[in-house]
């Protein structure tokens, strides 16, 4: 029995330096008091002031001071904690979305200067990030479907666009002839297998006219129509 409890306290202990590390803390919050003569304003504690976990710098705080809801003992302020981290993992996960107590109050707010977000005041944390979380997501799928859209436009357009040679032809059934020819073959095939992710955004083919260079490239640039581009270049015999 005296194990376990040293064990939870050990667990505790752990997630409250966690929790400072972040900016949060578990303190009472008084009452501000001042006193005649004096410019300065004072807290003031009494033991029967609520307990908090309040942050002014930590993912909560960082624009507007954080205060949880109220608690009658430190045990349960600190019972919050494990929670608190877990939200503030959410929330550094957000891209968009910043999350901000609600103005004299221990309510939430949200706030995003990318797409239109409810404002709030929501009840809790939790409650918060539920909203944010399906508000990005939306977006995130939104510029998605545009972006595929996009580029099934273009393709289509270049395939309006290709001569009828040239059509038909793909990256199965280019002839490569030679070990340079199947050396560019392999190229062009991880260019468009790994776009766009990679830095490169061209690829540019060499050699003499008549080797293959255009057939190897021209039925397929469309599908690297969002920003990258093969190039041929013909080199004297």
């Amino acid at each position: 029995m005296a194990n376990n409890l040293q064990e939870a306290a050990v667990v505790s202990e752990d997630i409250r330096e966690q929790a400072e590390k972040l900016g949060y803390i578990v303190k009472q919050k008084g009452t501000l008091v001042n006193h005649l003569g004096s410019a300065q304003w004072h807290e003031t504690i009494s033991p029967w002031d609520p307990w908090h976990v309040t942050s002014n710098s930590g993912e909560f705080g960082s624009r507007r001071p954080f205060w949880s809801r109220p608690f009658a003992t430190e045990e349960e302020a600190l019972a919050l904690l494990p929670e608190i981290l877990l939200l503030d993992a959410r929330s550094r996960a957000l891209d968009y979305v910043w999350i901000s107590p609600w103005v004299d109050s221990y309510k939430i707010g949200l706030g995003c200067n990318k797409f239109s977000v409810p404002a709030g005041p929501y009840d809790s944390l939790g409650a918060a990030l539920d909203v944010a979380e399906r508000a990005e997501k939306k977006y995130v799928e939104h510029n998605e479907r545009g972006r595929l859209n996009r580029l099934e436009s273009r393709l289509q357009a270049h395939q309006r666009n290709m001569p009828s040679a040239f059509h038909g032809r793909d990256l199965e059934n280019f002839d490569a002839q030679s070990e340079t020819l199947k050396n560019a073959l392999k190229v062009a095939r991880q260019f468009v297998n790994i776009f766009p992710n990679h830095n490169e955004k061209c690829l540019v083919l060499c050699g003499p006219r008549g080797t293959g260079k255009t057939s190897l490239t021209k039925p397929h640039s469309g599908l690297v129509s969002s920003g990258g581009e093969f190039a041929t270049k013909s080199e004297p015999t």
